[in-house]
């Protein structure tokens, strides 16, 4: 591409790639601030009751973009070693009230989610692979 012109047309042309993560989906979660993990951990741990013995894990959580009143988070359940002794866990939150609530799981499959009724940001959480969205 010795043109000058050509160069300036291939310049044009790679710009909007550049603000667009070249054509990858965009984030629909973020990290929640440490008051918002601090908050969901504790719901989580009101909510979820491990076997005797053993405790909660909670591995990852992630704040819908769409609709912050929505979370959902990785969680384990592990013996007194810290050694994993169940599948990791799916959890949705909603925020109510200011206080966060568990609304669905923990589970590990949630084929019923990625329909149109269900809400967007419970949606953007899960579908099409929860696990995807908390990085785990």
């Amino acid at each position: 591409m010795s043109n000058p012109r050509m160069r300036a047309v291939a310049a044009l042309l790679t710009i909007p790639l550049l603000f667009t993560g070249c054509g990858g989906k965009p984030e629909v979660a973020t990290l929640p601030s440490p008051a918002e993990r601090a908050a969901i951990d504790a719901a989580i741990r009101r909510g979820v009751h491990p076997r005797a013995g053993q405790h909660l894990a909670v591995l990852s959580v992630r704040i819908a973009r769409s609709d912050a009143h929505f979370a959902s988070a990785a969680i384990e359940q592990r013996d007194a070693n810290g050694g994993k002794t169940s599948d990791i866990a799916v959890v949705v939150l909603m925020q109510a009230g200011g206080a966060w609530l568990i609304v669905l799981g923990p589970g590990t499959a949630f084929a019923e989610e990625c329909t149109q009724a269900t809400a967007k940001p419970v949606q953007d959480l899960m579908c099409p692979n929860p696990y995807a969205v908390l990085g785990v």
